[in-house]
């Protein structure tokens, strides 16, 4: 319809101009017939040079009749009179230039160069107005210029395209073309030149001429969203979209990821392993996604599970026991692992006992005790399972059979003695022993000076009130006498020590004494060296013990303590419910005693006998 109206004023114009007579054609635009056809900046030159004959022939009737002109060649083939066909040899025409010139230029006069009918993007948008149709427009389309991709005639590419396919829109993006080119995974559209498969070339709804937002454009061609359904999303899908971890046009890790593994995590993660010595295996391999689902997942953090259901995936649960460790029963693994990285073996918290002390803070100070149990200083889990076990207080064993699978030669000692220890028997080990230490030497209960009077109070009382004390009593060395887990003796004694008042001496049935004691203050029925109980050099305690009734160490001696100097009771054991009085009395290098009904006897111990009576 354009065209036949221009073909109109054309002709209207050319009658006008040559009234009758193309010999006048000099002066069309000069005369008062058509003086405005020279009146804009840009004149077809035939106006500018007075020839309208060039495209204008009289038709017979004079002019300026009706009839009198034409046009010398009908629409195109006019223009290429004088003009060289612009698609020649192209193969994509631009449909006007097909067919009427006139619907893109004027035949005469314009304000625009190429007597465009209107400047440049200006005059395309009259056909083409789609293209600006998105809100967000590519730049040369916003500034309507239009020539910077397209010939405005014909092309050898597609859309009048000044370059092939993507090679235009590098001239361009040049950054991009270098991201494609060195991407280990390119985008396949990106690849293979096809950008408007993502981007309208003009204008597009949303940033980047896209016709979508994020996410929602991505799942056009990927139709799968692999974060729909999850409870717990990634943020930067819901704040940014796909490519705040996909590079779009490619990457250098797999998916289009800018980078591989943890790379790409620690970009926008402060790093989990800085300066930490023992790593998580996913960790240690950078693949974050062993754990986490980068899109989204059922449980907090992008986990597919929570607390030690997650760590189960991989680890074998460790709620195999009777007894549980409470934070395990509880799922919470992360009460003592870290679960990316540690300066402690297996991710724990805090190396060793640091960590059970972070919680088991009443034995922190086993940390700095003297005489704590070796193995506290080692790690608690020598002894204590640190997740589950099959007794209480997560032990592998019941506390003595524990006690045993180390103290094996203690054990087998207790085991096989012909008198037990009866705190053994009834309270265990630690009848006696602080499993983890106390501060006093082999993790005793109690001061050893005092613990085995907590049981053995008679005793205790003697002790105390005795004005003279056996020296390993004194010494609270109740051991070098009685062995505490058990003994082939009467009284956990050590050695043989005869339980009679009166019997025959032998060297054997006084071993214990012998242990510590010279036998020949005993044996010896004159000296003046081997003991202070002799008058001049007749030995006094050989004299007691060899006889047919020979007397025990403990008709005259407590084996403990006494109230009398060198362990001398002042009472011994007598006949029925007498208990015979003894009074002895020293003076240096002399003394006597009084025993019962007896007569007193004195001796001197610096030289013999004179006129004492004998103690023979």
């Amino acid at each position: 319809m354009m065209t036949k109206h221009l073909t109109a004023l054309l002709l209207i114009c050319a009658l006008s101009l040559l009234a009758g007579s193309v010999a006048r054609a000099a002066t069309c635009t000069t005369a008062d017939c058509h003086p405005a056809f020279a009146t804009l900046q840009y004149q077809h030159q035939p106006v500018q040079t007075g020839e309208c004959t060039a495209c204008h022939q009289p038709a017979g009737p004079p002019h300026p009749g009706p009839g009198s002109l034409h046009l010398a060649a009908a629409g195109r083939a006019l223009c290429l009179t004088c003009h060289a066909d612009p698609a020649a040899g192209q193969k994509v025409v631009h449909a006007p230039v097909a067919g009427d010139c006139l619907l893109c230029h004027s035949p005469h006069q314009s304000d625009n160069r190429g007597l465009l009918l209107q400047p440049g993007g200006k005059l395309c948008i009259t056909c083409h107005d789609r293209v600006l149709a998105g809100k967000k427009q590519h730049g040369p389309a916003a500034a309507l210029s239009c020539t910077l991709c397209h010939r405005p005639h014909a092309s050898d590419h597609e859309a009048l395209l000044t370059k092939p396919g993507v090679t235009v829109c590098f001239s361009c993006h040049a950054a991009i073309k270098t991201t494609i080119a060195a991407a280990a995974s390119p985008h396949a559209p990106a690849a293979t030149g096809r950008c408007w498969d993502c981007h309208d070339s003009h204008s597009g709804a949303e940033k980047a001429m896209l016709p979508a937002r994020g996410g929602a454009f991505c799942a056009t061609c990927h139709q799968v969203d692999p974060s729909a359904g999850k409870a717990f999303l990634h943020p930067v899908i819901e704040q940014v979209g796909c490519a705040a971890c996909h590079n779009p046009h490619g990457g250098q890790g797999p998916k289009l990821l800018p980078a591989a593994g943890a790379a790409l995590c620690d970009e926008c993660h402060v790093s989990k392993t800085a300066g930490k010595s023992h790593l998580h295996t996913p960790v240690k391999n950078g693949t974050c996604t062993d754990c986490h689902d980068p899109h989204g997942n059922a449980a907090r953090n992008l986990l597919p599970a929570a607390g030690a259901a997650m760590c189960d995936q991989c680890h074998e649960s460790k709620l195999t026991g009777a007894v549980v460790h409470a934070p395990v029963a509880e799922g919470n693994c992360l009460g003592c692992h870290d679960v990316h990285a540690s300066n402690a073996a297996n991710q724990l918290a805090a190396p060793g006992n640091a960590l059970c002390f972070t919680c088991h803070q009443d034995k922190a100070s086993l940390a700095t005790m003297k005489n704590v149990h070796p193995v506290v200083t080692g790690k608690c889990a020598n002894c204590h399972a640190p997740h589950a076990a099959a007794k209480r207080y997560l032990l592998a064993l019941e506390a003595d059979a524990l006690c045993a699978s180390c103290h094996v030669a203690v054990a087998s000692e207790a085991a096989a003695a012909a008198v037990p220890h009866a705190a053994l028997a009834n309270g265990g080990c630690v009848a006696c022993h602080d499993a983890h230490g106390t501060g006093y030497p082999r993790m005793f209960a109690n001061s050893p000076e005092t613990m085995c009077f907590d049981c053995h109070k008679r005793i205790g009382k003697i002790v105390a009130s005795s004005r003279s004390q056996h020296a390993p009593v004194a010494a609270g060395n109740c051991g070098a006498c009685h062995n505490p887990h058990g003994a082939g003796n009467p009284n956990l004694l050590r050695a043989a020590y005869p339980g009679q008042i009166y019997i025959a001496y032998k060297r054997s049935r006084y071993a214990l004494c012998f242990s510590c004691h010279n036998s020949a203050a005993f044996e010896e029925e004159s000296t003046v060296t081997a003991t202070a109980f002799r008058d001049g050099d007749r030995n006094l305690h050989w004299l007691h013990v060899n006889k047919i009734k020979g007397r025990s160490c403990s008709v005259c001696h407590g084996v403990h303590g006494a109230d009398q100097d060198k362990l001398v009771t002042s009472r011994m054991q007598g006949f029925g419910e007498w208990s015979i009085p003894i009074e002895l009395t020293r003076i240096q290098g002399s003394g006597g005693c009084v025993v019962g009904c007896h007569r007193p006897e004195r001796y001197k111990n610096n030289e013999l006998p004179l006129d004492q009576p004998s103690l023979r």
